[in-house]
């Protein structure tokens, strides 16, 4: 039976394509049996399926309308950027995944930077005590990696803050599936 990951969030632009494909990477780099699976063509489909996959990355739209996927998955992701702007989206998305998630929920700050505007809201975040979350920075790698269409983790150098923090939310996630993490 295939694991599936469903990342998602009622609100465009929060990361979940980004944060999908390096999971769908990860995958990919330790040769295991996996599937894109883009449900939002904003961009166009940009499915890569694996008859065999063991494991099912999940992308949603912005305007996600169908809610009971979170039912029926092993791990959802719900990424959200830090602004004032995202908070009252993230909470929502926080009330969805309380009520309709049968599996663990994975939060993940995405856009992270070293302004006061972030570390206020990180502050509102940790009020939140959730299990499960952690921090993407804000980085042109991103960007650079979706152009190539790779991971930030096969452009930059291992001890790069951007890689480190990529390594620790995809073996997060891995340790959430019940898997092996992933080494570099």
């Amino acid at each position: 039976m295939a694991i599936n990951i469903l990342v998602c969030n009622q609100k465009g632009g929060s990361g979940k394509t980004t944060l999908a494909r390096e999971i769908f990477f990860s995958f990919k780099r330790t040769h295991d049996a996996v599937s894109y699976i883009d449900l939002d063509t904003q961009a166009g489909n940009t499915s890569e399926i694996d008859e065999n996959a063991m494991i099912n990355v999940i992308d949603t739209p912005g305007s996600l309308s169908d809610l009971s996927l979170m039912a029926s998955v092993d791990l959802v992701v719900i990424p959200s950027r830090m602004t004032a702007r995202d908070l009252p989206v993230l909470q929502s998305m926080m009330d969805l995944a309380k009520k309709s998630a049968k599996c663990p929920v994975l939060y993940v700050l995405t856009c992270w930077n070293r302004y006061k505007a972030a570390q206020a809201f990180l502050q509102v975040f940790d009020d939140f005590k959730l299990e499960e979350s952690c921090i993407i920075p804000n980085s042109e790698g991103f960007a650079q990696a979706s152009a190539y269409d790779c991971s930030v983790i096969e452009l930059y150098p291992k001890d790069a803050f951007v890689v480190t923090a990529t390594m620790n939310f995809v073996n997060r996630v891995r340790r959430l599936c019940a898997l092996p993490a992933e080494q570099i």
